[in-house]
């Protein structure tokens, strides 16, 4: 996982689901981040902590680097009190696919599994 530095600060942060553990213990939430000014970046990740911790936009389950505009479409699901599931999206194109490999399966105790989702490519 990085860290965030002095940025953290400007991160313009949605949540798009958040789901606790069946046991409470944890939090998985689904989110978008944006900020950097006119370079900008927006990103959607995944970000699993402690129920007594707050969510930090730069720690993140997906991507080598955080702010790329990697993945999409993410949905998670609680299998047990230790186990998430993720499904989602992702930018198949060769400039992300180093970026994409990276995935962490293990954190806190929590097993996370992912599943990539296909999706239709519309027509030109």
């Amino acid at each position: 996982m990085l860290g965030c530095g002095t940025r953290q600060q400007e991160d313009v942060v949605e949540i798009l689901m958040e789901k606790h553990s069946p046991d409470g213990a944890f939090v998985a939430t689904v989110f978008t981040s944006s900020g950097g000014g006119a370079a900008g970046y927006t990103y959607e990740n995944v970000n699993l902590r402690l129920q007594s911790k707050a969510l930090d936009p730069r720690l993140c389950l997906m991507g080598e680097h955080v702010t790329w505009h990697s993945f999409r479409e993410i949905q998670i699901r609680w299998v047990g009190p230790r186990h998430l599931e993720v499904s989602y999206e992702e930018d198949s194109s060769p400039a992300y696919r180093e970026n994409n490999q990276r995935k962490i399966t293990s954190l806190l105790g929590v097993r996370i599994d992912y599943i990539p989702l296909a999706h239709e490519l519309l027509p030109p």
